[in-house]
């Protein structure tokens, strides 16, 4: 059976789609994991942190705190969330960059999907 060309291209376009954003959510989740700079979790959930923007996303987030998210599979789940809506450019703005370091990934990303999506249409 034959499959048209289209399909061959969709199916390609869906798996390097999908592989990007599984790249995209390791780092981003990598990125909060290693953030901090020392800043107390609970003070950073809190918004009472100085200076704030040392915070991860993470730590804002409140995914690292005990009993709340602390499964790797939620963090996964989360991090894949925000990099489909990053790369999708929909960015919901629930879960945002804080730190210099996450602003300019972000932006990356950002330009990356757009340049993704000028290049399909």
């Amino acid at each position: 059976m034959r499959i048209y060309p289209g399909v061959d291209r969709i199916a390609e376009l869906a798996v390097v789609s999908l592989v990007l954003a599984h790249l995209v959510a390791c780092f981003w989740g990598l990125l909060g994991l290693r953030g901090g700079d020392g800043v107390d979790d609970d003070a950073c959930y809190a918004g009472a942190a100085v200076p704030f923007r040392r915070c991860s996303w993470l730590q804002i987030a409140g995914l690292n705190r005990e009993g709340e998210g602390d499964d790797n599979f939620d963090l996964y789940v989360t991090c894949l969330y925000w990099a489909i809506t990053t790369i999708s450019t929909v960015g919901f703005g629930d879960i945002h960059p804080n730190s210099p370091g996450e602003k300019i990934f972000t932006s990356v990303i950002m330009v990356a999907g757009v340049g993704m999506y000028a290049i399909i249409i």
